[in-house]
């Protein structure tokens, strides 16, 4: 049995799960059938005609990731032919509410680094669970919970990568899903700034040169590479993705 010191904490943790669940999934299907972010409107509608044979959006707003994530994760679970408005929109705010939920556990981990008093960390974190703007964000079908959860990540990992000995694991892993930010949103670059600080001060600080160009190459390389895998049609259809960079 756990004692009352272990057993306190550990209950705390689980009402902060339940309320950050709580208050992401709750009424997803707000609007009653009326969508009026546009955003979402376009982001659904790029979705709904995506096809196996075409998976062209003819929309650059945003990259190509979210609304692939959403198509498959459609076509896997409900193995429907075609994929309606609606279904789209409810797709893009069930991963909006996901990458809220889990973006809340890493800011929490965060918290833990950053704060010396666990009581600190808890509040901080209690102040995001109940935090309204991203209690919002989670309801809308965009891209800014994915965002935000890329963002912490790699602030989090930045940390560990200051002083953990697995340097090219933890650079692959931000490579990885920083790409995933860029395939999502071309702005999602400023996203980089941690791990090229936590380079910085890692080895070009210390004089070691040769490993500071060496992992920020790699990085860039390996983020490049994935930007391009999960969002094609931004060179494919590189005149029509220019287009609407331009209008932006």
């Amino acid at each position: 049995m756990f004692s009352k010191k272990k057993l306190l904490p550990r209950i705390i943790f689980c009402l902060f799960i339940a309320l950050t669940l709580f208050t992401r999934f709750i009424k997803l299907n707000w609007g009653d059938g009326y969508f009026f972010h546009p955003d979402e409107n376009n982001m659904a509608t790029a979705i709904s005609r995506l096809s196996f044979s075409d998976l062209n959006p003819h929309f650059f707003a945003y990259g190509q990731f979210p609304l692939y994530l959403c198509f498959f994760s459609l076509k896997l679970f409900l193995r429907i032919d075609t994929i309606n408005f609606s279904q789209a929109i409810f797709a893009l705010r069930f991963y909006s509410a996901l990458f809220s939920s889990l973006s809340v556990f890493i800011f929490y981990q965060i918290g833990r680094i950053l704060f010396y008093q666990k009581k600190s960390a808890k509040i901080f974190t209690l102040l995001l669970v109940l935090s309204p703007g991203l209690i919002q964000l989670a309801h809308f079908g965009t891209t800014e919970s994915f965002l935000i959860f890329i963002f912490a990540l790699n602030l989090y990992i930045s940390f560990k990568l200051l002083r953990s000995p697995k340097i090219f694991l933890l650079i692959f892993l931000s490579a990885l899903i920083t790409g995933l930010g860029l395939a999502s949103k071309i702005t999602s670059v400023i996203f980089t700034a941690p791990i090229y600080l936590a380079i910085f001060f890692r080895f070009f600080l210390s004089k070691k040169y040769k490993k500071f160009f060496l992992y920020s190459f790699i990085f860039s390389l390996i983020l490049i590479l994935y930007s391009m895998l999960f969002s094609p049609y931004s060179l494919i259809a590189w005149s029509d993705f220019i287009s609407t960079i331009n209008y932006e």
